[in-house]
């Protein structure tokens, strides 16, 4: 079957980003290798389609966690800088980079940075905003409505920036280390059937490491926790004076996905919880401890290694990643010497491109970007509904135009979704970085890593892989798995070589002297995200029905058995249109009477500090009363409260109180059927 329609008939509307970005200017030596980090709140206000589900997606009706923008600096000593930047985004666009870098030199004055010195990822989670991508196509497909809101991308653009500038600003001389190690339990392989097709499959799955058990839904085959990459690495920033941990770059690959389509709150999902415990503990408790990076990489394939999915299971699989990070915290692992940070990059064409695969045969991209009909149904592990043909149903007479076996569904116009891509490869001393313009599957990662490895005459255990980097262009596969025709395959949207075409370019990149087919962006671009429409709460009203059924789907999905949840209701002051993080979000936060009985204190307890940023609250917005919405915050675990300790919890917004619940204990919680209902009252002293 085959749309004859294209998405650049579907679209209209003359919304347009200009975006200036100047080269880099003289840079000043220091001599020492100086680093920096720093986390920024990028949580937009609730309504907006979420991202990465497509049609099956939600709109926030509030959030669990907070999404961030985290950035780890670095300054050689020549004075050449890089910005190491990963965001809880399902992803970011060419415009948004550049968007980034843009703000940095003009609102900052960080003119030493300029588009190759900065590298923006996104881990992926399916539960931040849409609504933000500087192209038409992704606006209009990523999330259930199509939308763009230039406030949106300006705040998340803004925030980013202002993460970049803060680790600048706190840089010191540094030393940087390596350590690695497989963390078999928390991914597994959700295309099982499309890896086996590769001539590497039967070795890899030999060889690969597992868990004793392969968690995944009814039927899970054990070699699904053994067709991935189980190593986890990490680059510790430390500051030279004390040793003490500044930052650290975590490399793992997986889909955070271990939440359902269906759950209407914004989250980082199992890299997000695995960051904000990392960072509370490593911070005594408190949520602003050194800044810990997870950067997501060939994760095409890759799911968490959930049961079913639900925020019971997203705690589980976070906690095994958790723990595989602390490990490589605490290991002393190997010193990174830094003379220097080199980098080439470049924009590079995917459309209409000769490339000779590994075995040596010429092949050649397709000329226009198609995306398969099976893509439609979903992954195998999250399929969407729709009554379209299964995974593994190729076409019976391949297209001779580059797409061979895939069932074509929808064209894809250049205009939007340009067939360039912005890549680079930076070399941070002996580290290799390479940006990967969006889902690379395990195999074709690993191709990818290779091919870099030898251009670049190092190993292939010193070549990182940086995935949803700088930009987005849905999937990459190996040709073998592309003939196979799963959810991957079908979202390959320039045919079956585009993935080799992506080695050969980031391998000419890595090489250190010879021209590369790529060209440089000229100082000023236009991008075109399609019609403007803002759907969040603060400019547009909802129905009864839709808080009624917001209300009912939280309480279901963050219901747990035998726990009745503590629920608080409060007012606050409808944000500005614009705001992002704390402007908009209320903190939320237990408090324990001191042994004296005369202090209210924050409980840190042993699993870090009880408040929203670390997941133990469902914070949302349940009316619109005009200047002031009402709040809900859901306290998950009362059970967690010690015994005989006396508690409340206490809201503030933008550092104003809000007030406080009236105080409990324990056994005023435990036991309930029912969710326990708090009001906000003015806190008391003691």
């Amino acid at each position: 079957m085959t749309v004859g329609l294209g998405l650049g008939a579907v679209l209209s509307g003359c919304a347009s980003i200009d975006v200036r970005v100047a080269p880099a200017e003289r840079r000043r030596a220091p001599g020492v290798l100086l680093a920096g980090a720093a986390r920024v709140d990028i949580t937009p206000p609730p309504g907006i389609p979420m991202g990465g589900h497509s049609f099956a997606g939600a709109e926030s009706r509030g959030s669990w966690g907070r999404l961030y923008g985290r950035a780890l600096v670095f300054v050689d000593p020549r004075g050449q800088p890089l910005a190491l930047v990963v965001a809880d985004l399902w992803a970011v666009s060419s415009g948004l980079t550049d968007a980034v870098v843009e703000r940095l030199q003009r609102e900052h004055g960080l003119t030493n940075f300029d588009r190759g010195s900065v590298i923006v990822s996104a881990t992926h989670t399916h539960h931040s905003p849409a609504a933000f991508a500087s192209n038409g196509a992704h606006n209009f497909a990523a999330a259930k409505s199509a939308s763009f809101d230039r406030q949106l991308f300006d705040a998340i653009a803004g925030g980013l920036a202002q993460a970049i500038a803060e680790a600048y600003a706190e840089r010191q001389p540094a030393t940087l280390s390596r350590a690695s190690t497989p963390v078999p339990g928390y991914s597994r392989n959700r295309s099982l059937g499309a890896f086996r097709a590769d001539p590497e499959a039967s070795s890899w799955i030999s060889t690969t490491p597992s868990p004793g058990a392969c968690a995944g839904p009814v039927g899970i085959e054990a070699d699904a926790c053994r067709a991935i990459d189980p190593r986890v690495f990490a680059l510790r920033v430390e500051a030279s004076a004390d040793r003490r941990l500044l930052g650290a770059a975590i490399f793992a690959a997986a889909h955070p996905t271990a939440m359902a389509n269906r759950t209407p709150v914004y989250h980082g999902d199992i890299f997000g919880i695995a960051a904000a415990s990392v960072e509370a503990e490593l911070g005594g408790g408190a949520e602003d401890g050194p800044v810990v990076a997870i950067i997501n990489g060939a994760e095409g394939d890759v799911s968490p290694a959930w049961r079913a999915q639900g925020y019971g299971e997203a705690l589980r699989v976070a906690s095994v990643l958790t723990e595989g990070i602390r490990f490589l915290l605490a290991d002393p692992g190997s010193s990174v010497a830094v003379s220097g940070i080199r980098e080439r990059h470049g924009l590079f064409r995917l459309a209409d491109r000769e490339v000779v695969d590994p075995w040596g045969d010429d092949r050649r991209t397709a000329k226009h970007a198609w995306l398969g009909i099976v893509a439609a149904g979903g992954a195998e592990d999250g399929p969407t509904g729709a009554r379209v043909p299964p995974e593994g149903s190729p076409r019976s007479r391949p297209h001779r135009d580059g797409h061979g076996s895939k069932r074509k569904m929808l064209l894809i116009a250049d205009r939007l979704l340009p067939p360039e891509v912005p890549l680079a490869v930076v070399r941070l001393g002996e580290e290799l970085l390479v940006t990967l313009p969006g889902e690379v599957t395990t195999v074709m990662g690993a191709r990818i890593r290779d091919a870099v490895a030898r251009a670049a005459d190092t190993e292939p255990s010193k070549v990182h892989l940086v995935g949803l980097a700088n930009t987005y262009r849905s999937y990459f596969t190996t040709p073998e798995e592309y003939g196979e025709q799963h959810y991957e395959g079908a979202s390959m949207i320039y045919g079956a070589d585009a993935g080799h075409v992506l080695a050969s370019d980031l391998a000419c990149l890595a090489a250190p002297t010879g021209p590369c087919d790529g060209r440089l962006p000229k100082e000023l671009l236009r991008y075109r995200p399609g019609p403007e429409r803002r759907d969040n709460l603060v400019e547009r009203t909802r129905p009864r029905r839709w808080w009624r059924a917001g209300e009912e789907l939280i309480a279901s999905i963050f219901r747990r058995r035998g726990v009745a949840p503590l629920s608080l209701e409060f007012s606050a002051p409808v944000p500005a249109a614009g705001a992002i993080g704390d402007a908009v979000w209320p903190r939320v936060e237990v408090e324990l009477i001191s042994a004296a009985g005369d202090t209210w204190l924050p409980w840190v307890g042993p699993r870090g500090r009880e408040s929203d940023r670390l997941h133990r609250f469902v914070t949302s917005v349940t009316a619109d009363e005009g200047d002031h919405w009402r709040w809900r915050a859901r306290w998950l675990d009362p059970s967690a409260l010690p015994a005989g300790e006396v508690g409340r919890i206490r809201v503030e917004l933008g550092g104003v109180e809000l007030g406080c619940s009236p105080a409990f204990r324990r056994e005023d919680v435990l036991g309930q059927t029912s969710p326990v209902e708090l009001v906000v009252e003015p806190c008391a002293p003691s």
